[in-house]
């Protein structure tokens, strides 16, 4: 053991964390999308039928990408680059939560959203405003 943490012992913090802010989660966030800009990209597990049906019902225009193959280096590569989109949807399953948001706050952004609803959760994040 090097004393470090290893992953198995971050994903089982992120998801008793996760699972603590769901339950103190205000009334305000009932609505995911509520009162935010549209969403540039909208991520979902195609796997996942429910996920596929609220695409459908929520895309609304904005792009849609099924999240597939490895979630971290798929994360890693959307989120990287100047092409990355400044908002950015999904309606996955916890787990792929909790590794795509972790790895787009390392690449500058912050969680607005969250929502779980049943297997799926519905969540919304955006690049940081850099100050000048």
């Amino acid at each position: 053991m090097s004393g470090g943490i290893t992953r198995r012992e971050f994903v089982v913090g992120a998801s008793a964390l996760g699972g603590v802010l769901c339950l103190m989660s205000s009334s305000a966030m009932a609505v995911p999308f509520a009162g935010r800009a549209d969403p540039e990209v909208l991520l979902f597990d195609p796997d996942h039928p429910d996920a596929c049906r609220k695409v459908a019902e929520q895309a609304g225009g904005c792009a849609t990408l099924a999240v597939t193959g490895d979630r971290v280096r798929f994360a890693s590569e959307f989120f990287s680059g100047a092409a990355a989109p400044a908002r950015v949807a999904g309606v996955t399953s916890y787990s792929d939560y909790v590794l795509l948001s972790g790895c787009a706050a390392e690449r500058g952004y912050r969680v607005v959203a969250e929502e779980a609803r049943g297997p799926l959760v519905q969540w919304k994040v955006e690049r940081r405003a850099t100050s000048k």
